[in-house]
Parts: structure tokens; sequence; C-alpha cells
């Protein structure tokens, strides 16, 4: 029975897959060269310049500063990464309320079609959610699954909530449960971690500029005693030595730092 089912799931995954060829994969950040180049030279030139505070030598100040380059740029694409998802949630979110409030007049496919109409009004056209309905719209077109699309959706989203309600909506769609219902939990349960979320980051705001500080207070230090004259001797050995290890000891600390105050809910 299995396996004479498998060519047909395959099957349907392909059909699928070409239907929303152009959908989003939320899960990786793909960067344009010029992007790419805009963040190296950001990150270099930052790099270079602490560098030198440092060091004062142009060379080791112009070879840390391309390897400082190549790391800033995986780090700003994780960042963006994270922003991305961070507004895909807050999306969908908007998408379950207007869901809800059109599930007890409308059907289930029709609820989804009101919804665009009425995010329309709050997102541009562009918008992750947007660009999403407007895939859902074109499968059912061409007699895809609505519980199809919204479990590819939820796999290219990454998001726990999003594949959570994904596969709920295909159990409860296919029996003929309450959708109204199931749609209701979600909306309590995103609301409740977003708002943990919120709660955690006022929490920790105090600790994130503390942290900043840190990161930038060495570069101050340094500078300070330098503009004294004499009391920072960088041209011996043992000046370079110390100098070094007081750099990976304020490093250690802030990538330190920066794990403990990171939570995920």
């Amino acid at each position: 029975m299995k396996e004479s089912q498998m060519p047909e799931a395959v099957g349907e995954e392909i059909e699928i897959k070409l239907a929303l060829g152009d959908a989003v994969d939320y899960r990786v950040y793909p960067m344009a060269l010029g992007e790419k180049l805009l963040w190296f030279v950001v990150g270099g030139l930052v790099s270079a310049l602490v560098m030198y505070i440092f060091y004062e030598r142009w060379y080791l100040s112009l070879i840390l500063g391309v390897g400082g380059g190549i790391a800033f740029v995986p780090m700003r694409r994780k960042q963006l990464l994270e922003k991305r998802r961070s507004q895909l949630t807050l999306q969908f979110k908007e998408l379950l309320e207007s869901i809800k409030s059109s599930l007890g007049s409308e059907t289930v496919h029709d609820a989804f079609m009101k919804a665009k109409k009425d995010l329309s009004i709050q997102f541009p056209e562009d918008a992750y959610i947007m660009r999403e309905l407007t895939l859902i719209m074109q499968g059912t077109l061409l007699k895809l699954r609505l519980e199809d699309m919204l479990a590819d959706f939820g796999e290219r989203s990454g998001i726990e909530d999003i594949q959570n309600f994904a596969t709920v909506f295909g159990s409860c769609y296919r029996k003929g449960g309450n959708m109204q219902e199931v749609v209701g939990k979600c909306i309590t349960i995103i609301n409740e971690k977003i708002e943990v979320n919120m709660d955690i980051e006022t929490m920790i705001a105090g600790q994130k500029s503390e942290q900043n500080i840190l990161l930038v207070l060495p570069i101050v230090f340094v500078v300070m005693l330098k503009s004294m004259g004499g009391m920072v001797d960088m041209e011996s050995t043992m000046g370079m030595i110390s100098m070094t290890i007081a750099i990976a000891v304020f490093l250690g600390a802030y990538l330190l730092s920066r794990r403990i105050i990171k939570i995920d809910v």
C-alpha cells in the first residue's frame, strides 16, 4: 500500500514546486553580489580602523580589515534573516486574525480570498504574506489542495508556529473539524509568544546597551591612553602581545554576553 502511494506523493510535491516556482525560502537569505560587497566594505573599513587604533600598522590593519569584512557578511546575513522571519510571523498573525473573522460566514477558500483583500489595506503587495496569499490563490486556480500549499509554506518559512498551523489545518480540514476554533487557538498561542518576546526584549534592553558599551569601551580606552603619550609602547613585542590578548579578552566577553542575553521562545 505504501509503495503504491509513493509516486503520487512525489508527483504532488513536484506539482506544488512548479506552481510555486517563485516562492521564497525563508530559511535562507541569498545576498546579491552588490549587497555582499557593500557589507564587506562596511565591515572591512570598521575593522581596519579599529585595528589601526590598536596596532598603528597600516599593513596589519589592511589584513585584519579584509578578515573582518569577510566575517561581517554572514553576520549581517543572519541579522537580515532573523528580521525577515520576525516580520513574517507578525504578518502571519494578522492573516489568522482576518481568516478567523471570516470563517463564521465564509468557506475556508473564500476566507483566504477575503483575507488577501483585507490585508492589502494594511500591507503593500510585495509584503511577504501578500506574496504567499497570491501564490495560494494561483495554486487554487491550478486545482492544488489548500492544505498542501499551506504545508509547503510552513516548510519554507522555517517558523514553528506556521508549520504547526499548517499541520493542524491540514488534518482538521480533511476531517471536517471546527476551523474557526483551530485558527482561534493558533492566534492565541502566537499572541502569547509575541507578548513574551516583547517582555523579554524590554527586560534585556538595558543589557544590550551595556553590551554595546562593552564593545566600544576598549577602543575609547586605548585612544585615551595614546593621547597621553608614551603610555602604550606598541613598538615592542610585549606591547603587541599584550594588546592582542586584551582584544581577545574583550571580544570573547562580548560574544559570551550575546549568547547569555539571547533567549529563544
